[in-house]
């Protein structure tokens, strides 16, 4: 621009006003004309169609959601209708590229009559082949802070990932339209991206439908309650699975992750889990038999005659609340092998007063516990020993007790030492700390 303007200069002055006056109008005139722009160049009307398009498109995907709730429960099939849940763990996002580099994926289909079968689950641990460059510490950061999976350097299977996925999701079913995968509303994007990259990366058509769980859990529970809508928002949906009430449950992880400190990363712990929230929320409604390790933990105490009466009164607490029990339980054997949490016994011992007995009273005094007089080896008595071998023993064995520095030896400050406390009290009358004279 710089060279089109010494270049145009000379042509420029040598217009009269009037010809100026007619390119000065058609600048102002472009000018008024062009759109506003972000603060990293682009186009405010781009960024409002793309805002604009985001939130129609989340509106029908919230629409067609309810939709095929609805006729479910109208066609009297909700039962046994299959519903699939998906999760991945991503080893990071390079922004730059706008790529997402997947760590793990769990895809698994449950329904309300049979629960989810844990053995039905594909589930693979993905190598996305070399990472971009600067990233491996990133990528250590979030594996040690979450699922922990070891990125395997040029290692790439995501060819079988994506075989193994279109396998799974068109078994038994049209192979041209895959049914709804529902994924928590948070992890919509990454997902979405990750099966957009491997579909491109192998040329496949990208036929995967996407949607969200929390709005799906709310339409469910609200279409197959007798009272109608239980749940007004779905902001409830959402604290029913964010709760995690079986994030403990032993048995449901993957063999990488069942025998590591953080089985509750695990993506197929995770889809698993939201199975058997949704089926404790929603089961409850129909006389239906619980089927343990399907339906809810195998460990989980179930009450049969509530399901066989189809109602809450002889219901004395929810699967879930069972649950809570069953992961406090796990949670405390995990503590009791691994924390170092002092108990407060321990810290009442170590202070020397008994917490059960320490009567209000005495808080004072424990607060404060007066120090034991302490014991020093006087001159006197050190000349009484003679042997080498005594005077060692002595030192060894000496019960001495630190404690203020005794009057008799010297301080680092002489002027400090001479002082002494002439009256009563905490700090009065010390001495001006000045050289002796």
């Amino acid at each position: 621009m710089a060279e089109v303007s010494m270049a145009a200069g000379p042509h420029w002055q040598r217009l009269s006003n009037q010809e100026k006056e007619k390119y000065q109008r058609l600048a102002k005139q472009n000018r008024e004309n062009q759109s506003k722009q972000t603060s990293i160049g682009e186009s405010m009307d781009l960024v409002l169609q793309e805002e604009r398009e985001k939130i129609e498109l989340e509106r029908r995907k919230k629409k067609e959601n309810e939709a095929k709730v609805i006729t479910a429960v109208n066609a009297n099939t909700i039962l046994d209708d299959y519903f699939y849940l998906m999760h991945i763990n991503e080893f990071c996002y390079w922004e730059k590229e706008d790529q997402y580099f997947p760590a793990e994926i769990a895809l698994g289909k449950f329904n309300l009559r049979e629960g989810i079968i844990k053995e039905d689950i594909f589930h693979m641990l993905v190598h996305p082949g070399p990472l971009p460059l600067g990233y491996s510490a990133i990528v250590k950061v979030k594996s040690e802070e979450t699922h922990q999976i070891q990125h395997m350097g040029n290692e790439d299977n995501t060819e079988e990932v994506l075989m193994g996925l279109i396998s799974k999701i068109t078994e038994g079913g049209d192979s041209e339209k895959y049914p709804t995968i529902y994924v928590a509303e948070k992890e919509i994007n990454m997902v979405q991206k990750i099966l957009n990259q491997l579909c491109d990366k192998f040329d496949h058509p990208n036929l995967f439908d996407i949607n969200s769980l929390e709005y799906f859990f709310f339409c469910l529970k609200n279409n197959v309650s007798p009272g109608g809508k239980v749940w007004p928002t779905v902001s409830v949906s959402k604290i029913q699975l964010e709760r995690d009430v079986y994030d403990y449950c032993s048995g449901i992880a993957c063999p990488y992750h069942e025998n590591s400190e953080i089985p509750v990363h695990c993506s197929r712990s995770r889809i698993i889990r939201w199975a058997y929230i949704i089926c404790d929320n929603c089961i409850e409604y129909f006389n239906i038999p619980i089927i343990k390790g399907q339906h809810v933990p195998v460990k989980a105490v179930t009450d049969p005659q509530y399901f066989a009466s189809g109602t809450s009164a002889s219901r004395p607490a929810s699967v879930a609340s069972m649950a809570s029990s069953v992961r406090s339980e796990k949670f405390s054997d995990v503590a009791s092998e691994t924390s170092t949490v002092i108990d407060d016994t321990e810290i009442s011992s170590y202070h020397g007063f008994d917490s059960d007995s320490q009567a209000g009273d005495d808080e004072m005094e424990w607060r404060r516990p007066r120090r034991p007089a302490p014991k020093y080896r006087t001159p006197q008595n050190l000349s009484q020993v003679t042997d080498s071998s005594q005077l060692s023993q002595t030192s060894s064995t000496s019960d001495y007790i630190p404690a203020r520095r005794p009057a008799s030896q010297s301080s680092a400050n002489p002027g400090f030492a001479r002082g002494a406390i002439r009256r009563g009290g905490r700090g009065r009358g010390i001495l001006q700390n000045r050289p002796p004279v």
